[in-house]
């Protein structure tokens, strides 16, 4: 049986990018004093994570009768099958073998970006001072939780909740100076 804390997919993707602008790069590299600190060697961070989400729980006292219940388009207001004459409630006591969740439904997932701007400003032989600019979430997408899929006869049943459960974009800035 899949765990509850299963991710079948995991995907991370990294780069760094110096832009090619300043000293010693391929554009404006003949700037002057005041252009080079401002324009001038710039670098570029972005993180890109993507997972599956978590197996969701089964039913209990409940048999589905129409076959697969992601056989529909899927949005947050019908994450699986939700009409009321696809499910049965069991009589007390009757068998039935269900899983604890299941493998193919699984809660709402996005891919997450994480991007970074920073520059270097070098004074003197031993000082230098560095600029960032960080974005996390930077496209601000919600990551939404887990649709009640314990009671067919639940109005909300099959409905993502409203509340977003990651940080909605933050952005941060900050300056280190390095001696």
């Amino acid at each position: 049986q899949v765990a509850a804390q299963d991710r079948t997919h995991n995907l991370a993707f990294a780069g760094i990018w110096d832009l090619p602008f300043g000293k010693n790069r391929a554009f404006l590299n003949n700037m002057g004093r005041i252009g080079q600190a401002i324009f001038g060697n710039w670098r570029a961070n972005a993180n890109l994570i993507y997972q599956t989400g978590v197996p969701l729980a089964a039913w209990r006292s409940w048999e589905f009768l129409c076959g697969n219940p992601l056989a529909i388009k899927r949005d947050e207001n019908n994450w699986f099958n939700r009409d009321r004459n696809c499910y049965r409630q069991l009589l007390p006591f009757e068998l039935i073998q269900l899983p604890a969740r299941f493998h193919q439904i699984r809660s709402h997932t996005a891919p997450q970006l994480d991007v970074m701007l920073s520059k270097r400003f070098p004074f003197g032989d031993r000082y230098e001072l560095e600029f960032r600019g960080e974005a996390f979430n930077a496209t601000n997408t919600p990551l939404r939780g887990d649709p009640p899929s314990t009671n067919p006869s639940d109005p909300q049943f099959g409905i993502l909740p409203v509340q977003q459960l990651n940080f909605p974009r933050n952005i941060q800035l900050g300056m280190r100076l390095r001696f």
